[in-house]
């Protein structure tokens, strides 16, 4: 009898399940049903962030895939910013515009240095960085307060974040020649340096960027060759647009301590990046120290603009392409003096002018 009694309740439960799945399936598959059956706690939260950065998609299916992996960025960054709050890491994290982009997609888009291409332009060049002897270095510096540096440009989807880092040195040791911040454009670099080995919107690296400057007596302004967030397929350089030159480049491929001393001496200092940590992606200030983040398989081109300390953590300030909303208003403070973090000082150099 007792057998009897628990298949009975047995079958109505089954029975009551199947009822349950079978109205839930039967309600009308749209967005406002959608967003209804979301974690109510995030819903006014994912239509917030929406609103902010313009995000429309094309399809209810396409947002059902941008929340899950939006909702998973916002899991994690709660999850790092109580550790941050327990002092068990430097850093904090943040939502940003990229957010409804999973860390597969942002390597895939957004990071690309081909180091493997052409080596010998990437790792010899007509100068290597020496420090000068009895130089007295400051414990920190920020070229930004010189005038060296402009604002902070975004690179969209399009792995191009040597061109901006490039055109970043570019100005600067332009600016030292001749007292003048000239925005340069990475979009020339992007359509024009394929033949000296990057891959436009797929890769590449400073040094072949700064060859093409050389050769080709010049680089346009990024007000006379704007960007478009995608290789244009033809170099639409324009002497009339000219707004700096290089004589070519020297590579500062020692260590932190000899890339220090060229960041001070120099200004600001091309570098690849290992840019693929999660934790980097939604980076929102502090100190990023994260011993994950090897100095091998570099994929991403920055510019160092400064050094310094906070909180007895060394540091390298570091302008990015990401836009404003990512990072320090487009800016990270790299740990320094930590077994060459990220690579930091793998890759470096600086255009002569």
């Amino acid at each position: 009898m007792r057998f009897l009694t628990f298949s009975l309740v047995f079958l109505i439960c089954i029975g009551a399940i199947l009822t349950g799945n079978v109205n839930r399936d039967s309600k009308p598959n749209t967005k406002d049903t959608f967003l209804e059956e979301i974690e109510s706690e995030y819903k006014d939260q994912w239509i917030t962030w929406k609103k902010l950065y313009g995000k429309e998609y094309t399809d209810f299916n396409e947002e059902i895939t941008k929340f899950s992996i939006w909702l998973n960025n916002l899991r994690f960054v709660i999850k790092h910013n109580l550790d941050a709050s327990l002092n068990r890491s430097s850093f904090t994290t943040a939502l940003n515009e990229y957010s409804d982009l999973s860390t597969y997609d942002i390597r895939k888009r957004m990071n690309g240095a081909n180091v493997n291409v052409k080596q010998d332009l990437l790792t010899t060049s007509e100068k290597v960085f020496t420090k000068p002897e009895n130089l007295e270095i400051p414990d920190k510096i920020d070229w930004r307060d010189s005038g060296y540096v402009t604002e902070v440009k975004s690179q969209g989807q399009c792995s191009a974040g040597y061109a901006f880092s490039a055109a970043g040195a570019l100005e600067g040791q332009n600016f030292r020649s001749t007292g003048k911040l000239v925005s340069l454009s990475a979009q020339n670099l992007i359509d024009c340096s394929m033949t000296y080995g990057n891959k436009g919107c797929e890769g590449g690296a400073a040094g072949p960027a700064f060859l093409y400057v050389r050769d080709n007596k010049g680089i346009d302004t990024a007000e006379g060759y704007p960007y478009y967030e995608r290789e244009l397929g033809y170099c639409y350089y324009q002497e009339k647009y000219n707004g700096g030159t290089a004589t070519g480049y020297t590579n500062v491929i020692k260590d932190e301590e000899e890339l220090k001393a060229a960041v001070a001496t120099i200004g600001p200092i091309s570098a690849l990046i290992v840019a693929s940590p999660k934790g980097f992606q939604k980076y929102s200030g502090g100190v990023f120290d994260d011993p994950t983040c090897s100095p091998y398989q570099l994929n991403h081109g920055v510019l160092i603009v400064g050094y310094g300390s906070e909180n007895d953590q060394d540091y390298w300030l570091v302008k990015n392409s990401w836009g404003t909303s990512w990072g320090e208003k487009g800016y990270v403070m790299l740990a320094r003096n930590k077994n060459n973090q990220c690579g930091i000082a793998s890759a470096a150099s600086y255009p002569n002018v």
